[in-house]
């Protein structure tokens, strides 16, 4: 099985950052894949993983590190809403 298919979440979760115009970039990350979200210091980042050793890859989940904390175990909808709420906590206003 290909990694995109082994790996689709974090696939779903690109296209529906990128569906909302939320500035991202994927990368590859040991077998699977990292998506990196900016964010004005000092958080700098929200960082969403999934491959062999991440939270969840066994289910086709997510981990994201975020606030501080990791969460592993998520969905696409999940990990994307809380990229919304921590990015307009940390957006100037």
């Amino acid at each position: 099985m290909n990694k995109s298919k082994k790996y689709s979440e974090i696939i779903l979760l690109g296209k529906m950052l990128q569906e909302r115009k939320i500035e991202h970039e994927q990368h590859d990350l040991y077998d699977g894949y990292q998506i990196i979200v900016p964010l004005p210091e000092p958080t700098k980042e929200i960082s969403v993983i999934e491959h062999q050793c991440s939270y969840g890859s066994i289910m086709n989940l997510l981990e994201i590190w975020a606030d501080g904390s990791i969460q592993g175990y998520l969905s696409a909808k999940q990990t994307l809403r809380i990229i919304e709420r921590v990015k307009a906590r940390e957006s100037p206003r």
